[in-house]
């Protein structure tokens, strides 16, 4: 029986332990710090070599309730693409499932300079259509998308 005491205690420091690694991490999110770097993360992850993506100002709960002061999408001639105030609202237990449930996203001010530049090694094959969206590996849902002013 001493073996399965030693099992169930280990458990619980083991359990105990990820709890801790856990809060801290989201302590640590919390903070400016924290926040620039889950900024340049997002940045680094959503840029590819023809387009750079640019987060500036995270605020509010992360990862749950946030709102994103500004973020910008450029490519070699420039900036095509500014979002103001980008609020976030995600439904964390849906993750579980693979589902990404956002229950509000809405911005400010959506700003579109132009239209992004056709990577170099593109050669057109036919009418230009909308650009496709990457394949992730989870659902995408929203309850209510809101945008406050949108310039084109």
């Amino acid at each position: 029986m001493w073996w399965l005491r030693r099992t169930f205690g280990a458990a619980a420091i083991l359990t105990l332990l990820l709890a801790v690694i856990a809060g801290g991490i989201f302590g640590m999110a919390q903070t400016r710090l924290g926040r620039d770097w889950i900024a340049g993360a997002i940045s680094d992850a959503a840029s590819t070599p023809g387009s750079r993506v640019t987060i500036a100002g995270i605020e509010g709960v992360v990862p749950f309730a946030m709102t994103i002061r500004e973020l910008a999408v450029s490519d070699d001639a420039g900036p095509w693409l500014a979002v103001e105030r980008m609020e976030i609202d995600w439904l964390a237990s849906e993750i579980l499932s693979r589902r990404l449930r956002l229950g509000l996203m809405a911005a400010r001010r959506i700003r579109l300079e132009r239209l992004p530049a056709p990577p170099p090694s593109a050669t057109p094959a036919g009418p230009a259509g909308p650009p496709g969206l990457p394949q992730l590996p989870l659902t995408l849902s929203f309850d209510r998308i809101a945008i406050e002013r949108l310039e084109i």
